[in-house]
């Protein structure tokens, strides 16, 4: 689910002079240090890889395809989403800058990694401010659905901080009761999004 930003709207001042306590947040380093380093690639077969595909011979011309479309209110060249990788550590900045500049010369959107760290005082918001190397890019900022319980002015800074278009908020129940300082209670969650939905400043989208 994605939360679209209704025209006119601005980001908050308030929240964008909020600041943190701590520089970064080492699980973020831990997390990208993974990836790199560990085979972490899934060998699950769907079984698609083992179909045959039929050469067939095109009737048309490849300039009359556009795959170009509208999104959040910006142009992308491809319905393609970087989704969320990563926001709060030490290499998360330099990550998230590059990202943001191949959107952008792609033509494509872009997600931040979890903001949690950053709303929560545990990092910098330098690793989630991307927007001035994309200003043309649809920006999604990231957050668990478990965090709605906090609030709309919880969302809302997610969201405005960084100049976002709208927010993605992530369900991952099994990874936060298994983590440390994850997220253990979803009772009520679904009715707490149906409240914060109620009057917000964003349009909403599935």
């Amino acid at each position: 689910m994605h939360i679209t930003q209704a025209k006119g709207s601005s980001p908050s001042k308030r929240s964008k002079r909020m600041g943190t306590t701590k520089p970064y947040s080492p699980i973020k380093d831990v997390h990208v240090q993974v990836c790199l380093n560990h085979n972490v690639e899934s060998k699950a077969s769907s079984g698609l890889e083992q179909k045959a595909l039929l050469a067939g011979f095109p009737r048309f011309s490849s300039h009359e395809i556009d795959t170009s479309t509208e999104f959040l209110g910006k142009r992308l060249e491809l319905p393609v989403l970087i989704s969320p990788l990563t926001g709060g550590g030490r290499q998360s900045e330099r990550i998230n800058r590059n990202l943001a500049i191949a959107a952008k010369e792609l033509g494509i959107g872009m997600a931040v990694g979890s903001q949690k760290p950053m709303l929560e005082g545990k990092a910098r918001p330098d690793s989630y401010l991307v927007r001035k190397h994309g200003r043309s890019i649809p920006l999604l900022a990231n957050l668990g659905l478990a965090h709605v319980r906090r609030g709309r002015e919880y969302i809302l800074k997610a969201i405005e901080w960084i100049e976002a278009d709208g927010i993605i908020l992530y369900v991952n129940p099994l990874q936060e009761m298994l983590q440390q300082g994850g997220e253990a209670d979803y009772t009520g969650i679904l009715e707490s999004l149906d409240d914060m939905l109620e009057g917000f400043p964003y349009s909403r989208s599935k």
